[in-house]
């Protein structure tokens, strides 16, 4: 059976969302092209378990981060056009759709803004020079964190409002 195909208008905060996440972006390139003039030819690009660089690149590279940073953005902004193709945890009827489409979208724009702060905070700290085991580790442990916590409050949501 197909889902039905319904048009979900965006509230206040999806609108926020959205302007906050492309906001993010924004900021990315600007301070990539603010501060590649002053970056070294080669600059640290990945660090291993305890905080050692593992890998250098060039400062192009940069470039590259916002090019997938934007590409994803882009990429998850298409995909919430289709909210009848996703998965849910419950079935979805004519009678849930709305409901059911409009938390899946509102939850997709919100990883979709989560996903550019994170980009937004890695090539900070690379152009900063602020490259610490402990600053990369608080990203990673923080965007796992906050993605958990947000799937849970999703699934926990999706179900009670069948």
């Amino acid at each position: 059976m197909s889902r039905p195909k319904i048009n979900v208008e965006k509230n206040f905060v999806d609108v926020c969302l959205e302007f906050m996440g492309l906001s993010v972006i924004a900021l990315l390139w600007i301070i990539v092209f603010i501060k590649y003039d002053s970056m070294p030819q080669e600059i640290p690009m990945h660090y291993d378990i305890v905080g050692n660089v593992d890998r250098y690149g060039s400062r192009l590279d940069l470039f590259w981060i916002a090019g997938w940073a934007t590409f994803m953005y882009v990429v998850i902004w298409f995909l919430a056009k289709f909210p009848h193709i996703f998965n849910y945890p419950i079935k979805i009827t004519e009678n849930n759709a709305e409901s059911q489409y409009r938390l899946s979208l509102r939850l997709v724009r919100f990883l979709n803004l989560w996903v550019a702060l994170i980009m937004f905070s890695i090539t900070l700290l690379i152009v900063t020079g602020h490259n610490s085991y402990k600053a990369v580790s608080y990203i990673t442990l923080s965007s796992v964190v906050g993605f958990v916590v947000v799937m849970i409050w999703y699934v926990v949501k999706a179900k009670r409002m069948k």
